[in-house]
């Protein structure tokens, strides 16, 4: 299923299980989503709208099914409708355990990570790869979502159809034919009528580019939030660059871009910056599998962005998580050198400090938004 972005994807798959069940043929079914925002959102649309009640298949869950079995059982056995994060199952451990079970049917919700990352994959594109290979073969029924099942590359979008049936590719790892096509559907905004009108759903949209200019005269606490940031983040910024730092220059440039989308944007990315903040000063260094998880798929949305133009609501809302976390790491590398007492630092008493002062300075601002009164 290869609908465009936003045409309920999930409710459709939602439609498929329940009819499987009502004929008898789903009664174990595994759905296999991103961790994060995702997952949540599995749950509840299944629960609240299909009365299906997933199990979250997690390390917890599993060791208290192992508790309450016999030992030797493997736990997925117990688990007749499971949700579980594509990043938990691809552990070599948790493929052990699938191996040694099957399911009715599957689902792979952005199916798209999961395509054939070829030689110079990373390590970790290779692992989601190897998951969907054994759940393909371990299910009666496979369903593929993503709103981006071609990425530009013919042998990525073969190595999808592959997962669905090894007919449909050659040898070589070419699609044959067109045969493919029973086994995708593909509608996009456009496809989308009215079955009276007979008129597109969904509204063309027609960009506009309208030129802003903010002046200290009239927008002066405007002028001011935004001299504020680049105080804070100019510095940092020079520094990740000179040392070639440039996962962490990211970071600092996310959050002047927010500065240039909105003032109630970027007020919201400083409000979680500030609560993540205080988070990590209280906690040991972050570990470092989890720094290179976490830029990893920072990594993975960028490209996406890049390639495609947008994101999903939800993983743009999952990427602003992601980049709020990111942000916070750097500043709160910035505020341990500030408690060393490093010279570099001596305008500057607390980083944490200055982030409450840039939110008072933003809710002043917000009412002088010079993008904000141009569309009004």
């Amino acid at each position: 299923l290869a609908d465009g972005v936003g045409l309920g994807k999930t409710i459709q798959a939602g439609l498929v299980l329940t009819e499987l069940m009502a004929r008898r043929l789903a009664h174990r079914v595994l759905v296999v989503s991103p961790a994060g925002l995702l997952l949540e959102q599995w749950k509840t649309e299944m629960l609240e709208r299909f009365g299906l009640r997933l199990d979250v298949v997690d390390r917890a869950r599993l060791e208290e099914i192992r508790r309450q079995s016999e030992l030797g059982d493997n736990p997925f056995d117990h688990i007749p409708l499971g949700l579980a994060s594509i990043d938990f199952l691809k552990q070599e451990r948790i493929l052990a355990q699938l191996e040694r079970t099957s399911y009715d049917v599957v689902v792979i919700d952005e199916a798209h990570h999961c395509t054939d990352p070829g030689r110079a994959a990373e390590w970790e594109d290779s692992q989601r790869r190897r998951l969907a290979m054994l759940l393909a073969s371990r299910c009666d029924s496979l369903l593929l979502l993503t709103a981006t099942p071609h990425d530009g590359y013919d042998r990525s979008f073969a190595s999808l159809l592959e997962l669905l049936d090894p007919s449909l590719v050659d040898a070589d790892g070419g699609i044959r034919g067109t045969r493919y096509r029973a086994n995708v559907i593909r509608r996009l905004k456009p496809h989308i009528k009215d079955p009276e009108t007979g008129k597109c759903k969904f509204k063309e949209r027609i960009v506009e580019p309208c030129p802003v200019l903010a002046s200290e005269s009239k927008h002066s606490h405007f002028v001011e939030f935004q001299r504020h940031l680049l105080e804070l983040v100019a510095p940092e910024l020079r520094r990740a660059l000179r040392s070639r730092r440039y996962s962490d220059v990211l970071a600092f440039i996310t959050l002047l871009k927010r500065s240039v989308s909105t003032v109630s944007a970027c007020r919201s990315t400083l409000s979680a910056v500030t609560d993540r903040l205080g988070r990590i000063l209280s906690k040991q260094a972050e570990a470092e599998d989890s720094r290179r998880q976490r830029l990893r798929s920072l990594r993975e949305y960028q490209r996406r962005l890049q390639r495609f133009g947008a994101l999903s609501p939800e993983e743009e809302e999952e990427r602003a998580l992601l980049e709020a976390e990111d942000i916070a790491q750097q500043l709160a590398s910035l505020q341990r050198e500030i408690r060393s007492g490093s010279r570099r630092f001596a305008r500057l008493a607390s980083v944490t400090e200055a982030l409450d002062e840039l939110g008072e300075l933003a809710i002043g601002a917000e009412d002088e938004d010079p993008k904000l009164k141009q569309l009004a």
